[in-house]
Formats: structure tokens, sequence, C-alpha cells
């Protein structure tokens, strides 16, 4: 079906709210919803191994798809003999916008998070600078469609637009580039090593002889207890259940530790282009329980599933236990089995089909008319009032990031010497400020007082939030201005070293200009009572957030910021902030409805 709007409102419409653009990123859940799939993801992966090296030919072919840039010049080879070489991460640094950017890949061990390493053995801790990019594998994480992806970070650092030239030329030169060096798959990735199948059938015989002489003989002999809420015949399903799904998850770490890493299947779930771990478990080791809704295949004649087994048999193959791998082939009665499953999943999908667009239609229908009035509040067609504050914040949610405070979980001792400035210190500020600006410290009157009320008002946030707002010590909040990247970019873009810098900062002008700001943030007009008290619980988050970066100690000790940087940064935060507030007129009653 072809659509032609008739009229210039319908014009307008198209151009500034339906743009596939001003789509990429979901209100749902402030994440992108538009991202690299399937051979631009693994192209991707493939090409920022530090083992792609791509010679001077396929580098101006490469650099003919990337539009705009057509004068240039050729970047100096990663290797000068015996030939010139380019590494695939250069190429990629050529279309990458000016952003920073610290993330993993998907296959990061958890000890390599935790230990925060920046040169991992595996290259994958992902470090982006200025928009070269320095190390990491690109994957999943960082180009498709999860939230704080590259996609996401340029959005939020620029717009849409240049979102959407980025994965425009990413896609052409990685799928250009992947043409040339190949992908394929075949039997011989699904075939591997004879001692790792043994293993798994090791397991699968230590896992039907522990049900016999566990569950099954537990049951039979009444030793059995049941489950709160359950019968014994259901709890002995749901443990005997339990027991077989996590085979899948055994078989596949198995099978992995022996599978080279060119392996094409291993490749394609690395880069979350295609597949999962029970995938390769499947076709490799063991295809493994076949439910039913949610349970083992019930009896279907007396006490069998089949006529082939004996009446009542408890044990795992009679009940839909499929012990072969895809490539070795299922007996008949384990087809069987493995048809039913896959039955139900297609009749699930086509009756859920119509319910949930139903459901839709009917959530649609009855907030069809709730839109954010000129005021802020949220009202209907009859003008009455549904919220106060949309969504309590006033923000669109497609401007968010999710964000840690560091505030809440920081102990006295942390807090202390994060913020906290001694100025009778004899060493205070030397190596970090100038000293003309310390003397002058020193000697204000008034210093001390406004020093210790900062303190004061950051224990206040940092009390409110822990007792009001994260009581399950939990601290991740949805914001409009990632700070923490805001201040990496002035940084880098001063060109200021957080190590021997020189601050010009004055403590009490930032204390000052910092409150000045912040009380500049207003989602909610107006001077009375209940308007200060909306205004105050609508920027609580933010507030908590800014003051708790932007404190003296931490732009001047920490950060280094000189007076350009810290200019730049109160800029960026208006900037932002005026971006982020959600537009009059938006229907937000109908995006509820289809966000649930």
């Amino acid at each position: 079906n072809m659509h032609l709007p008739q009229s210039q409102a319908a014009r307008a419409e198209i151009q500034h709210i339906m743009s596939v653009p001003y789509q990429i990123i979901s209100p749902q859940g402030n994440s992108p919803i538009i991202g690299l799939v399937q051979d631009s993801l693994l192209g991707c992966r493939l090409m920022t191994f530090r083992d792609t090296f791509l010679e001077r030919e396929e580098v101006m072919n490469l650099m003919m798809w990337i539009e705009g840039q057509e004068d240039r010049p050729l970047p100096p080879p990663a290797i000068l003999k015996p030939k010139m070489l380019w590494t695939g991460k250069q190429i990629f640094s050529l279309f990458l916008p000016k952003i920073n950017y610290d993330g993993w890949s998907v296959t990061a061990l958890d000890e390599e998070k935790k230990q925060n390493c920046w040169m991992s053995f595996n290259d994958t801790r992902v470090i982006i600078r200025e928009g070269h990019l320095l190390a990491g594998i690109l994957d999943k994480n960082t180009v498709a469609r999860s939230e704080k992806s590259l996609v996401h970070i340029v959005i939020n650092s620029y717009s849409t637009l240049i979102a959407r030239d980025f994965l425009n030329v990413t896609q052409k030169v990685v799928n250009n580039w992947l043409e040339s060096r190949g992908f394929s798959i075949g039997l011989s990735d699904c075939v591997t090593k004879k001692e790792s199948l043994d293993q798994v059938h090791t397991t699968l015989s230590e896992l039907k002889q522990s049900l016999e002489d566990e569950e099954i003989a537990d049951a039979v002999s009444g030793r059995m207890e049941a489950e709160p809420g359950m019968t014994l015949k259901e709890t002995f399903e749901f443990k005997v259940n339990a027991k077989l799904n996590k085979v899948l998850e055994t078989a596949a770490g198995i099978v992995k530790k022996s599978i080279s890493r060119e392996n094409s299947l291993i490749q394609m779930v690395n880069a979350g282009s295609k597949g999962s771990n029970i995938n390769i478990s499947q076709i490799l080791a063991c295809v493994g329980q076949q439910n039913v809704e949610g349970k083992r295949i019930k009896y279907g004649f007396r006490g069998r599933t089949l006529p082939h087994y004996t009446k009542d048999d408890l044990g795992s193959e009679s009940r839909g236990f499929v012990m072969n791998s895809y490539l070795i082939g299922l007996t008949p009665a384990e087809f069987f089995f493995h048809a039913m499953g896959g039955r139900e999943g297609i009749t699930d999908t086509a009756c859920k089909t119509s319910d949930t667009g139903y459901i839709q239609r009917r959530l649609i229908k009855a907030m069809e008319s709730h839109q954010v009035a000129y005021d802020g509040t949220v009202r209907n067609s009859l003008n009455q009032i549904v919220q106060f504050i949309y969504g309590a914040d006033g923000y669109d949610a497609t401007s968010l990031e999710t964000q840690n405070v560091r505030l809440v979980n920081m102990n006295d001792k942390a807090f202390r010497q994060n913020y906290e400035l001694d100025i009778d210190n004899a060493d205070f500020g030397i190596g970090f400020m100038e000293q003309h600006s310390i003397e002058e410290l020193r000697n204000d009157p008034l210093a001390r007082d406004i020093l210790n009320s900062e303190i004061s008002n950051l224990s206040a946030l940092r009390k409110k939030l822990r007792e009001e707002v994260f009581t399950d010590a939990k601290n991740r909040v949805a914001l409009p201005i990632n700070i923490s990247r805001l201040l990496e970019t002035a940084r880098m873009n001063y060109n200021i070293n957080e190590y021997v810098s020189i601050s010009d900062l004055r403590p009490l002008d930032v204390i000052k200009r910092v409150e000045e700001k912040i009380q500049s943030l207003i989602v909610v007009q107006g001077n009375d009572r209940i308007s200060r008290k909306a205004q105050e619980n609508a920027t609580l988050m933010l507030r908590a957030m800014l003051y708790s970066n932007l404190s003296a100690k931490q732009l001047i000790f920490r950060h280094r910021l000189n007076s350009d940087a810290f200019e730049f940064v109160l800029g960026e935060i208006t900037h932002l902030f005026k971006r982020s507030i959600v537009a009059p007129g938006e229907m937000v009653g109908t995006l509820a409805g289809q966000s649930i």
C-alpha cells in the first residue's frame, strides 16, 4: 500500500514525526530499536579483530563508500614493512562520529569487568576516544539495538540525522568488506571433538542415573515431600523438569570449550547476529527436554505417552527428553515429541498475535486523547488532568539514559575523600590549582562557610536518596544528561590531562555557578508553594547527579577542568536539558498504549 499525505499538516507530520531517523530510539525503554543486524553486525565483529589487516587497495575501495569525505587523506598504515597494512579498527574510525565511549564486548568475562582492566587479554574492552576506536571488538553490545550502544550515544551527543548517516555508512563499508573477506557455514562447523561428545554422553548418563536414584526413587518409595502449594505429583514433575532443563547449559559449556574461534556458529553467536548457546548445544550435543504447556509430555494413553513405552514409566526418554543432537538425528519417538513442542509454539504465536493486538487496540482507544498540555500537565479531550507532570519528571523518554548515582553507595570515608576541601592543610591545592587561587581562597572569610554548605547539601541529598528513593540499595536512574561522558568530552576537547594539568577554576566560583545553573533547570513553572515542591520533586535525581559530579573538588582535583571546559560543560547541560523536556502536544496516551 502507498499512503500519500493529503494536506500540508500531514506532510509536516510525516517529515518531522514519522520520519525513520526519529524512530531510532523508542520511548518504551529509552533505548534504540534500530541498529545493525545479521551480516553488518557479524562484519563489525570480524573487522575489529586485532588480527584483521587490510591492504592499500582494499582500504581505497572501502573509503569510496564513506559519503561526504571524498577529499579525506588515507590514514597512516599500522604496519609499514614488509607491506603497508591498515587495521580494521582504523577503517571503522574513518566514519565514526567524534564521540567518547567505554564499554565491553559480549564475550567479556565477569572477572575482567570487576577488575575494570583497560587492556583486556581477549580485546573485550571497547575504548573510543574522539571518534577513534582504540581497542575492543564491536558486537551486539556496541552497534546493535541495545541501550548505551554507539547509535544511542551518537543521538544523545549529536542528533538523529548523524546517527542515521553513521548506520548507513557502517552498513555500506562493513558489508562491502565482508563480501570480499567471505563468510560461510557448513557441516564442518557442526562437528566437534570426540572427547567433548563423550563428555556430553557421560553427563547425560550421570543425569539419567541421578534421576533414577534420587527423584524417581523418592517418589516411588514415598520419601518425597510436597513443596508448598503443590501436590506430590506436581513437586516430582517440577524437580525433574528443573534438572532436565539445566542440561542444555551444561552441554553448551562443554561443547563451546572444544570449538575453535574460527567456527562460524561461534562467530555468529558471539557477534549476536544469529543463534545462541542453546542452538549450539542442540546442534552438536543434545536437543534436550521437550515441553508442552511448560511441563513434560503428559501421558496420552493409559499411563503412556506413546504405545512404545511401558505403563507408568517415569523416566526421561518416555516423557519427552531428546538425548540425540540434530547432527546425529532424532529417533522416531524423539521426533514425535519434538513435533509436539514445535506445534505448541506455532499455535501459541497465532493466538498471541490476535490477543495482544486487540488488547493494544483497546488500550489506545481508552487513552487516545491523552496529551501533554502547554502547562506541562497530561490532559484528556475533556481537559481533565490525568497527570500533573508527565512521567513525574517532565522528560521525553527518548532523551533519557540509564546511569548510576554514585553518591548513594558512598560510605562516609569515600564521601569525605570525594567532596571535602581541607583548605587549612599546608599542601592544599598544590599541583591542582594556581597559587593565587589557593591564597585567595584561604584569605576569604566566607570560604569555609560556603564549602561547608556544599558538603551539607550533598550529605542531605545522600540521606534523602537513601531513605526515600533507593531503599533497595540500587542506584540506577534514567536522566537526560550523561554527566560523566560530558566531562570526558570536555577534557578531550580542551586537551586536559587528568594527571598533570593545573586548573584555573576557583572553588567558590564553581559552587556559585553550578548552583545558578541547577536552579535554572526548570520543569515546573510558577513560584507558589505547590509549584516549587513539584519542581523540587521533578528535578531531585538530576540535582543529585549534577551536584555530586560538579562539586568543586571533583571538577578541580579529579577532572582538572579549566574555565573554558567548565563553560562548555555548563552550556551543554542547558542544551541537553532543554532538548529533553517533553514537547507540548505529545500524544502520550497512544504512546503508553503501544509501549505496554
